[in-house]
């Protein structure tokens, strides 16, 4: 027993389990602490060199040899500068990603928590010279998820003139935003620059995708607008651009779903009239096609599709299901190729447009 362990036991009164349990967590602690040292002084070495000589590769072959580590002189002489590669670039990225964690690492969320596990992991193997590139992956991986839930917040003028940045610079380029915030910076302060590199690169393609969806649904729009017109032929085509818009643009629907659902709510309701009315056989076998893209996205609650259509031929109800009418004998079926959309005769086979068997 050290005699400073003695005074300890002294000072604290223990009874002698207690003492021994205290002497063995002390003496793994000392035996820790001392082989963190000797790992840190290695990688601090390693660091340290450039062109590491025979004599460099002997001295730190006896420093591996004293924590443990069992390697070949020839073996280390053949991977040295492998080595002093790895560990150089490892510890540059380690310091960089510890950076950016240290503004999140009071946050109380379980990826700071993760992040917390992770960095300790990639430490303590950095320390052994071994490979941590895995760790940092996850630590990246991790620290940006915690960027994109905690943003910079924006002074309001700052907010205008980034907004009008985005607005009118198209695609911009990383080194275009980094020159742009330094323009900024002379006016605003910014805590973080490269956090706000990635936060408006983000925010500027989110900008141009919705701009892009707004150019698509003015197009959509302007057909809607026209489904009730009285000349039965704007009417056609209104709807017929509204299925292939549709077919064409299952994205812009999926956007429309999420931001103008009023608006593909309506659409629907339109056409659902127009097949009902049986005014024209084209207009209704064209709000049919339309239908058949835009139902999909409407919610649960609002599939409105009936079970009863107006023949086209006759304009009498028949069933949604059936595929000649009763009636009249109409086609209820092969007006329009499901694939193409081509017109078709009732007594073809296959479509001549794309080759679609009927």
């Amino acid at each position: 027993m050290l005699v400073k362990d003695q005074k300890a036991l002294d000072i604290l009164a223990l009874n002698e389990s207690e003492a021994s349990e205290l002497i063995e967590l002390a003496d793994t602690y000392r035996k820790s602490f001392a082989s963190k040292v000797k790992e840190n002084e290695v990688n601090i070495f390693i660091q340290s060199l450039e062109e590491p000589t025979d004599k460099d590769i002997t001295k730190l072959l006896g420093m591996l040899i004293s924590m443990g580590i069992e390697l070949d002189e020839s073996e280390l002489k053949k991977n040295i500068h492998t080595i002093i590669r790895q560990q150089k670039k490892h510890k540059k990225q380690l310091d960089k990603l510890e950076k950016r964690f240290k503004k999140y690492s009071h946050l109380d969320m379980r990826e700071v928590e993760m992040l917390n596990s992770t960095f300790n992991r990639a430490k303590d193997k950095y320390l052994k010279l071994a490979d941590i590139s895995a760790e940092l992956k996850t630590a990246n991986e991790k620290i940006t998820e915690i960027e994109k839930q905690n943003p910079i917040s924006l002074e309001p003028e700052m907010r205008k003139e980034i907004d009008v940045f985005l607005k009118n610079f198209i695609n911009p380029t990383k080194d275009d935003v980094r020159d742009f915030i330094d323009f900024l910076e002379d006016r605003y302060e910014i805590s973080d620059k490269e956090k706000l590199v990635n936060q408006l690169m983000h925010s500027g393609k989110t900008q141009q995708y919705d701009q892009n969806m707004i150019d698509k649904m003015v197009s959509f729009e302007r057909s809607f607008n026209k489904i009730d017109d009285t000349d039965l032929m704007l009417q056609y085509r209104a709807i017929r651009n509204i299925y292939g818009i549709s077919k064409d643009n299952k994205e812009l629907l999926k956007w429309m779903q999420d931001n103008h659902y009023d608006v593909l709510k309506k659409t629907v309701e339109k056409l659902l009239l127009k097949t009902s009315q049986g005014i024209d056989k084209s207009i209704v076998n064209e709000s049919r096609l339309a239908l058949n893209m835009l139902e999909p996205f409407l919610k649960t609650n609002d599939k409105t599709t009936p079970d009863k259509w107006t023949c086209p031929g006759c304009g009498k109800g028949v069933d949604s299901e059936w595929k000649l009418c009763p009636n009249c004998g109409e086609n209820l079926t092969h007006d329009h190729c499901s694939k193409c959309g081509n017109k078709l005769e009732s007594s073809w086979k296959l479509c001549p447009n794309c080759g679609t068997e009927i």
